[in-house]
């Protein structure tokens, strides 16, 4: 890949916020890649800092600290990554909106933007057809495992009609590796899916599962598929908003998110 560059920055080329008589600045993300460059508004940092603030959270030696900066810095840059690899560019709009978008919406589950709004969640299938589609990676679908669930069926009329009386019933499910996995960071935000601590989870959970390996490419994939399937809340995330034109754009990317 081509390297990718993300710093944090005080934006003072804008309009100062003014508290006790002091400037403040939102914070943004000066991001270069492909021999472009663009100012990405930081989502960690979402408040006014003056600048003796803000030097010193750049420059802390505190772990919280440090740990904010770089898994933002991943994040913006993996998704960077991804998305010239899904659009064959390096479109700036793009990433700027989605970067947003990925801090409001989770990577198992649906949200609603607001209360017209419903999309359907991350559908695991979507996620396997994906990767799946490479033949190299067929040993991360060959693992299913049987799992015990328990199902408290108290007050549900269908359930005591075929199990008796009302109580908590075991059942054994199979469940695929990659339900598995996503079972790991189920509740969480595409956002902080792509962090540095995360992606970090995520390659050790593989290598316990696959001890001998090159697992980067698999990874990859796997991001990428989340990410592909979210485009349809994408699209109506930006259906109302000045990137509406991204949607025809890239009309035959969006449309083959919506397919089975």
């Amino acid at each position: 890949m081509a390297k990718i560059t993300a710093k944090h920055f005080l934006n003072t080329n804008l309009k100062p916020y003014l508290i006790n008589k002091e400037k403040h600045y939102s914070v943004y993300i000066s991001l270069v890649a492909y021999r472009k460059n663009t100012k990405v508004k930081s989502v960690v940092f979402d408040e006014y800092y003056n600048e003796n603030t803000f030097n010193e959270i750049v420059n802390s030696s505190d772990e919280y600290d440090i740990n904010l900066i770089e898994n933002e810095i991943n994040t913006i840059s993996l998704i960077t990554e991804i998305s010239v690899d899904v659009l064959k560019e390096f479109d700036t709009a793009f990433i700027t909106s989605y970067f947003k978008f990925s801090s409001m919406i989770n990577i198992d589950s649906s949200i609603e933007y607001d209360k017209y709004l419903k999309d359907r969640s991350l559908n695991i299938n979507d996620v396997e057809r994906i990767i799946g589609k490479l033949g190299k990676y067929d040993k991360y679908f060959s693992i299913v495992e049987s799992i015990e669930k328990e199902i408290d069926y108290y007050n549900t009329d269908l359930m005591s009609k075929y199990l008796g009386n009302p109580g908590t019933n075991k059942y054994t499910i199979e469940i695929t590796f990659i339900e598995k996995l996503i079972n790991q960071f189920e509740k969480i935000t595409i956002f902080d899916f792509f962090n540095k601590t995360n992606q970090t989870l995520l390659l050790n959970f593989i290598k316990s599962n696959f001890k001998e390996d090159n697992h980067q490419d698999f990874i990859f994939e796997f991001n990428k598929a989340i990410f592909t399937n979210s485009l349809n809340r994408f699209s109506n995330y930006i259906q109302k908003s000045k990137n509406k034109y991204l949607i025809e754009k890239y009309k035959h990317i969006f449309d083959n998110s919506y397919k089975k």
